[in-house]
């Protein structure tokens, strides 16, 4: 399993571990405002102990071989995450999933993981179909598979509430050429 990836001079994933609780917690503390309209679970992430308990969970499915989550550093800032929300072997089917702190947007950081995912999920993972699911009204993150060559295969109408508003979802796909 690839743990490190140097994806440029300034940019790093970094398989997301425990150790980075305290650094995970202030991106989600700093980006809080912008990046819990469309991701229910940071409402869960408070507290230092949130943190420990969210990266656990996500190496306790990392273990069984269903999910890897992946810390993005830029210059050494903890700047996002990107990960295969679910890996599902015998479909050869993964979902990823991305945030980024404001202050990283525009700088093509997102693209650059997600390749990276891509080519890891086609390459090692020797899987054949990749979604991305995002909110319809998320703009930014819809930006991400359109820019990267995915397809829009469906809508998922009141797919999820949120704070007490409905929401509907987008999904992309991209197929092993």
């Amino acid at each position: 399993m690839i743990t490190n990836v140097r994806l440029d001079d300034h940019t790093d994933l970094r398989m997301l571990e425990l150790r980075d609780a305290p650094e995970f917690l202030a991106l989600i503390d700093h980006s809080r405002a912008n990046i819990s309209e469309y991701l229910p679970w940071v409402d869960r992430v408070n507290t230092l102990d949130d943190a420990r308990a969210w990266i656990q969970q996500r190496l306790d499915k990392q273990a069984r071989g269903e999910h890897i989550t992946y810390g993005i550093w830029h210059d050494h800032i903890h700047a996002g995450g990107v990960m295969f929300r679910s890996i599902d072997h015998d479909a050869r089917e993964c979902e990823i999933g991305y945030w980024l702190d404001d202050a990283f947007v525009g700088r093509g950081l997102m693209s650059a993981a997600c390749q990276w995912m891509i080519a890891h999920a086609f390459g090692e993972l020797a899987l054949d179909h990749i979604l991305i699911q995002c909110a319809a009204r998320n703009v930014r993150s819809r930006a991400v598979p359109e820019r990267l060559g995915f397809t829009l295969e469906h809508s998922l109408p009141d797919d999820f509430t949120h704070r007490g508003v409905n929401h509907d979802s987008v999904v992309y796909g991209k197929w092993r050429n």
